[in-house]
């Protein structure tokens, strides 16, 4: 197998989750709240919701904005594949729209091509990859333009910002994901 991370794992790292397990309270408790406050504070949002992974995130957030069985969710298929899943979870359908060969992120021109023909589409689930923000300023005029939801998979783009404005800000909501091949 080609490695493609290796951890960095020092006794502090051990000693925290030694006092997690001592603790006893391993699905949430005073660390988690703590991580949700620390963050949101570091995105400059009100609030975050941990959750055991990206994948779960996503599903909740789409939840949340009402996807739900039938609905056309456009998103890109230069991804994980559990962007298109979240989708596929709620019963909804997801459209995929082509890339920038530049950036790899979700090409506005080809967004709007699939809205011209799909009127009932309900969100766009963006991808920020590589640390590279999508075009939010185009793709947040197209949301508007044709009255659908911005949702924002941040999972592979920790800090990453436009015009100082970090990613997750942008959309009616945002999922981050702290697996260790993530780059943060």
């Amino acid at each position: 197998m080609i490695q493609l991370s290796k951890p960095i794992i020092s006794k502090e790292e051990k000693d925290a989750v030694m006092n997690v397990l001592d603790s006893g309270m391993l699905a949430s408790g005073k660390q988690v709240t703590e991580f949700e406050n620390q963050f949101a504070q570091y995105l400059g949002v009100k609030h975050t919701i941990a959750t055991s992974s990206g994948t779960t995130a996503l599903h909740v957030a789409l939840s949340c904005a009402g996807i739900d069985n039938g609905d056309k969710v456009i998103t890109t298929p230069f991804t994980f594949i559990a962007s298109a899943n979240s989708i596929l979870y709620c019963g909804a359908r997801p459209i995929f729209a082509d890339i920038d060969p530049r950036t790899f992120n979700i090409n506005p021109d080809n967004l709007e091509n699939i809205l011209k023909k799909n009127k009932d589409v309900k969100a766009i689930l963006v991808v920020h990859l590589f640390g590279l923000p999508c075009d939010m300023k185009s793709i947040l005029e197209l949301a508007e333009k044709y009255n659908i939801k911005v949702l924002e998979d941040c999972a592979q783009a920790h800090g990453a910002a436009i015009d100082g404005k970090k990613v997750g800000n942008f959309g009616q909501t945002a999922i981050f994901s702290f697996y260790p091949t993530k780059n943060k």
